[in-house]
């Protein structure tokens, strides 16, 4: 105290820094530390740090001015932080690129940088921020000198709010089950508790420091493996709708093998229509192998397989389902034949399997709230392949609008711009040019670049909507911009069954039209990147015989053009084509 007072005499601007006030008390504050900054004559600042007691304390003086609170926001490391590291004495902070490591990991909180480098002092051959010797420092401070010193509601709050690293209101409430949940995620924020505001408009997010988070629940899963579980389980529950990879993430860690299958069952169909189908296999793959054999998983797994082109893998897997599926009992038996059949509608190559699944699929939606993300996209899948099957177009164009307009509204703007391309498609199969033309207006300009896209969904959907503009081009009679198209498409690249594969067909049907032999040449090579076999419900051999007999038909070879018709047999599938002007597909191209 007298060395206080005898530095105040000197009329210099003091500031005196008392850490860890926490561990003294609100009477000491108050007799000694108050006074002097009252007293001073403004020549004395008085810092105090601690934990929320601290700023309890202080409430009468913040609101007479004489204090303000010190934002936790202020207090993070700039780039100081290289200055610190290259003062250390440590061999391992001066291992090159160390420096710029622990900025990114640490976004420069004090203690989680000083711990870092504590425990690289401690330990000489670390020389990662991600080692076990790096995280058992900061686990052990976080758990015996942060969380050990805060009130209890407190504590709890963090241990099961920490479940999750983002959270709004409502998520972090239904997670705590606490109606304060938001005052106390400000608490921790002000406190400096590693929680970061997102600011967003009138709403806020926050998200942890991820060490902190990891180390919280790595405290609660060994204190108390009940409450960790159904923390997960609630986190995955809220974000089945709105976040579903996050969703099955939290699944796998509340570890109940029912409640696993019974999210992914759920969910499944969000991650494949959104194009996140590898996503969606690496999830499953980290199922025990007891999981993994379930019938869903089997399913699931064969179509991820299947979209990503591997056809043999898909099929062994899905026979693999079937036989499972006939060990299962009645209740989880029927969970499982709903998944199978979905993903039939994507992995079978039986028209005849795939117009009875869809029928089936087509009557389950009418017991579905097609306002829920989950009946959004599964209607969209039925739409996309009845298209494809050629199979009751009006209702998958109804379906497809339906779709669009709901996804746009729920804000899933990937598959309103899926749905509207496949919607384009369907009216342009349908004849309705004009109306084809308007709806793909109205869609963002890049939505149809297949090559940009590395989603598995386009290996099936890629370019549907320059597909779709081909389409009615070619039927309005415009070749040299329907042979445009089919450049385009064919450009893509793309499987041989795929969309850039029909845009070739019509390429070279369009390009026979023109009086161009060296286009009629570049047409009918492209012909060699589209499927010989049946595929899907789609009769790719009758439709590259038709377009092989164009080109011939243009060169005059008519002999040749004959042959190639006489390949195409009762049964692939032309008769179900969309009519247009009164006649099936095949005729119209015929004439």
């Amino acid at each position: 105290m007298n060395a206080i007072l005898e530095a105040l005499c000197n009329e210099s601007p003091l500031t005196i820094v008392i850490d860890d006030a926490h561990f003294s008390n609100k009477d000491a504050m108050m007799q000694v530390a108050v006074p002097l900054a009252i007293h001073s004559g403004g020549r004395l600042r008085i810092v105090i740090s601690g934990t929320h007691s601290v700023a309890s304390w202080m409430t009468k003086q913040v609101a007479a001015a004489q204090a303000r609170f010190l934002d936790s926001a202020i207090l993070p490391f700039t780039k100081e932080v290289v200055n610190l590291i290259d003062k250390s004495s440590s061999s391992t902070a001066n291992t090159p690129g160390y420096s710029a490591e622990l900025w990114e990991n640490t976004r420069g909180w004090p203690l989680i940088v000083q711990l870092f480098l504590l425990s690289s002092n401690q330990h000489a051959d670390v020389h990662e921020l991600t080692s076990e010797a790096a995280r058992i420092t900061v686990a052990a401070y976080l758990e015996d000198h942060v969380l050990a010193g805060l009130r209890d509601e407190l504590k709890e709050f963090i241990l099961l709010a920490t479940a999750v690293n983002r959270f709004d209101s409502d998520l972090v409430t239904t997670l705590t089950q606490n109606e304060n949940a938001p005052a106390l995620a400000d608490e921790c924020r002000r406190m400096g508790l590693f929680l970061e505001p997102l600011v967003s408009g009138d709403e806020i997010n926050y998200r942890w420091h991820s060490y902190f988070a990891e180390a919280c629940q790595a405290i609660l899963k060994r204190r108390s493996p009940g409450r960790f579980e159904e923390a997960n389980k609630a986190a995955s529950r809220w974000m089945r709708e709105v976040d579903p990879g996050p969703s099955i993430i939290h699944a796998i860690r509340s570890g109940d093998p029912d409640f696993i299958l019974e999210t992914i069952e759920d969910v499944w169909i969000l991650l494949v229509t959104s194009g996140q189908g590898s996503l969606l296999e690496n999830y499953c793959f980290q199922l025990s192998n007891p999981q993994r054999s379930t019938p869903s998983i089997l399913y699931i797994l064969a179509a991820c397989r299947d979209m990503a082109g591997d056809y043999a893998g898909g099929k062994v897997l899905h026979t693999r389902a079937d036989a499972a599926l006939e060990l299962l009992d009645d209740d989880r038996r029927q969970r499982s034949e709903e998944t199978g059949m979905l993903v039939k509608l994507i992995i079978s190559d039986d028209t005849k399997e795939l117009v009875s699944n869809v029928n089936t699929a087509n009557e389950s939606l009418r017991e579905i709230d097609l306002l829920d993300r989950q009946g959004i996209h599964r209607a969209f899948l039925v739409g996309w392949r009845m298209i494809r099957l050629r199979h009751q177009p009006e209702r998958a164009v109804r379906l497809l609008s339906a779709v669009a307009g709901a996804a746009r509204g729920n804000g899933d703007y990937s598959l309103a711009n899926r749905a509207s391309a496949n919607l384009a498609f369907a009216l342009s199969f349908a004849g309705q040019f004009t109306t084809t033309r308007q709806v793909l207006s109205r869609m963002p300009p890049s939505s149809g670049e297949a090559s940009s896209s590395s989603t598995l969904f386009d290996h099936f959907d890629g370019g549907v909507d320059a597909m779709a503009a081909q389409i009615a081009a070619y039927w309005q009679g415009d070749m040299e911009l329907a042979v445009k198209y089919g450049q385009e498409l064919h450009s893509y690249g793309g499987t041989v069954s795929s969309n850039p594969a029909l845009g070739r067909i019509y390429m070279a049907c369009a390009a026979s039209f023109i009086n161009d032999s060296e286009l009629w040449g570049e047409s009918f090579k492209a012909l060699t990147k589209v499927s010989d076999v049946e595929s899907h419900g789609v009769p790719w051999p009758a439709y590259k015989a038709l377009s092989a007999a164009h080109i011939h038909r243009a060169i005059g070879d008519k002999s040749a053009a004959v042959n190639y018709l006489g390949t195409i047999k009762s049964g692939h599938g032309m008769n179900n084509d969309v009519r247009h002007g009164g006649k099936p597909v095949a005729a119209s191209w015929l004439s």
